[in-house]
């Protein structure tokens, strides 16, 4: 599977299980402190970094 890198440390999510590799990639990136304290994560803008739809975005997140 390929994957287009986008600016920032964000890359495009490979298909499969898009929910999971998106929770998975949001909880690496509050581990390593790239989203600041009290940042607030905002569905469309998540889905667009990792170029999914909101949906699995939205999922990752309940």
């Amino acid at each position: 599977m390929s994957t287009t890198n986008l600016p920032g440390s964000f890359s495009m999510v490979p298909r499969g299980n898009i929910r999971e590799v998106v929770v998975q990639r949001i909880l690496t990136a509050v581990i390593r402190g790239e989203f600041p304290v009290g940042h607030r994560m905002v569905i469309q803008s998540l889905a667009e970094q990792f170029g999914v739809s909101a949906t699995p975005v939205r999922e990752a997140l309940v």
